[in-house]
């Protein structure tokens, strides 16, 4: 290697430092923030064959809860925040969520083909939010370096999309409400807000919508929570 080479090579490594290991309860907690939005995509889809009119296996939702749940605390190796609530917790929680957001979509109101298809349509969107924002939550969560701009982009990505969707399945027609990808965002990511105990210390959350989520005994000390919504 010549000179030229090695010094391209030293000024890498100085630019991109290795950076300390991430300590398994954050990564306990972060796997159980996008499983519980996993969870709540799961139901979603299952509640919408049932307002199709077609079979559905709920439970396989609540199964699935379950192991994540379990892989995460067994990978923590005893050091997760909490501790066996999947069950008493986080379950209830999937299904109160996608229950307020078939209510506020009026679902059981749908009638016809248009309507019912509109409201299975905006519902999976709202659960695809909720992933998305839980997967940008678990990466501030572990601590990923970004610009101010670059953290809130993207939330604010998150929402776009879930707008433009609706758009989308409005404009088919058959909405039994329109304009409501807001509302329907503020109810849906309370399932993608679980942070029970969480250590946020210096987190960026920027931008991060988590009202109605569960940040109790959670460290929020030092986090950024510029035109965050909590």
């Amino acid at each position: 290697m010549n000179c030229r080479l090695a010094l391209a090579a030293l000024i890498a490594l100085l630019a991109f430092p290795a950076h300390a290991a991430v300590d398994p309860g954050k990564r306990c907690s972060a796997a159980k923030l996008r499983a519980t939005a996993k969870a709540l995509l799961c139901e979603a889809k299952e509640q919408n064959k049932l307002l199709l009119g077609r079979p559905a296996d709920l439970a396989k939702c609540h199964n699935r809860l379950t192991i994540d749940f379990s892989n995460a605390e067994e990978a923590a190796g005893g050091t997760c925040p909490t501790t066996g609530d999947a069950a008493t917790t986080v379950d209830p929680l999937v299904t109160t969520v996608e229950t307020d957001v078939l209510t506020a979509l009026m679902a059981s109101a749908a009638s016809n083909t248009p309507e019912k298809a509109c409201a299975v349509a905006k519902n999976q969107g709202a659960a695809k939010y909720t992933v998305c924002h839980a997967r940008v939550l678990s990466t501030r969560l572990l601590g990923a370096p970004c610009t101010t701009q670059a953290c809130g982009n993207d939330f604010d990505r998150c929402l776009e999309r879930l707008g433009q969707t609706f758009v989308a399945d409005e404009k088919k027609g058959g909405c039994l409400t329109s304009g409501d990808a807001i509302q329907v965002s503020s109810l849906a990511s309370r399932a993608g807000s679980y942070l029970r105990a969480a250590n946020l210390h210096l987190a960026a959350l920027l931008h991060a919508d988590v009202r109605g989520g569960d940040l109790r005994n959670a460290d929020l000390s030092g986090a950024d929570l510029l035109v965050s919504c909590l």
